[in-house]
């Protein structure tokens, strides 16, 4: 038997037990989004409108005029009623999970984040004590509802649901197969697909 001939019997052989390539599907776009997330490197950050990772604070308590920073005393003290709305940038926080909910539904879950009072320098010698808002612990992505997924080096960002989102992944490498993964979600879940447009 010719080498040729050989060749071509072992490809036979071989071929039977050859694997095939997984195919993409819904479910395992919501295991790999899981996955990700479990390796714990994922960061997530939300733009409710005032930017991403603002916070509005809608009132802001007790004015302190010239703020002795080397004796800590406050001069000046005004009462409680003095208000002032605010916007305070907040770090990013860690995704904790991402699970299905329904075949075109997902929840983030983030470390919760109670009310906390933070001091806001307001110019020379003048502070503001701020009390940032609770933030609640998860988030629901409709994937039917989602206008678009796009990936921005090692960021993906999610718009057109309320708040927009924005995942911060270990890798540019990473973040374009998680991309890949929600925009296959929004696609197979967009309920205008079958009309043609």
């Amino acid at each position: 038997m010719s080498i040729a001939k050989k060749i071509c019997a072992l490809a036979l052989l071989v071929a039977p037990f050859q694997a095939h390539a997984q195919q993409q599907t819904v479910e395992g776009a919501h295991l790999f989004l899981s996955k990700v997330v479990e390796q714990g490197a994922t960061t997530f950050e939300i733009d409710s409108g005032n930017g991403w990772n603002n916070m509005s604070a809608d009132k802001s308590y007790c004015r302190y005029y010239n703020y002795d920073t080397a004796s800590g005393i406050r001069a000046g003290e005004y009462g409680c009623s003095d208000y002032k709305t605010s916007t305070h940038m907040v770090a990013d926080f860690k995704l904790t999970s991402i699970i299905k909910l329904t075949r075109c539904a997902s929840q983030i879950s983030t470390p919760e984040v109670h009310a906390k009072e933070i001091e806001v320098n307001d110019g020379p010698k003048n502070y503001w004590a701020v009390r940032l808002p609770y933030r609640k612990p998860s988030y629901g992505i409709d994937w039917d509802k989602v206008a678009e997924v796009k990936q921005e080096g090692s960021r993906v960002v999610v718009r057109g649901i309320k708040p927009d989102i924005r995942l911060g992944l270990a890798s540019e490498a990473l973040a374009i197969r998680v991309a890949y993964a929600m925009e296959f979600l929004r696609t197979e879940c967009d309920a205008t697909s079958g009309t043609g447009f």
